[in-house]
């Protein structure tokens, strides 16, 4: 599993991450999502995109994982970008 994330100060940030999950024996790759359900107060996650099945992607991207890691990080980037609010960021990890 691959983690990126990017603190916020205020809303306790952004965390999303791939995931490799099994499906019939066949491996395939999501963007998830973290966030804090702020009426359970609790941890909850959702799945921003399926990519696919790894190893077709494997054939487009040789280095797949790497591939997907800077397009996490773009999404990331888009959804700092929409809130204009760059101030708040103190980590990018």
């Amino acid at each position: 599993m691959l983690y990126i994330m990017i603190q916020y100060m205020e809303n306790g940030g952004i965390h999303m991450y791939l995931q490799i999950g099994n499906n019939r024996g066949r491996k395939y790759l999501s963007i998830v999502q973290g966030y804090r359900d702020q009426v359970i107060k609790k941890v909850r996650h959702k799945t921003v995109k399926s990519l696919g099945y790894l190893d077709d992607l494997k054939i487009i991207y040789p280095d797949t994982v790497a591939h997907f890691k800077t397009v996490v990080l773009k999404a990331i980037i888009n959804s700092i970008a929409n809130a204009r609010d760059y101030s708040r960021i103190i980590a990018i990890k």
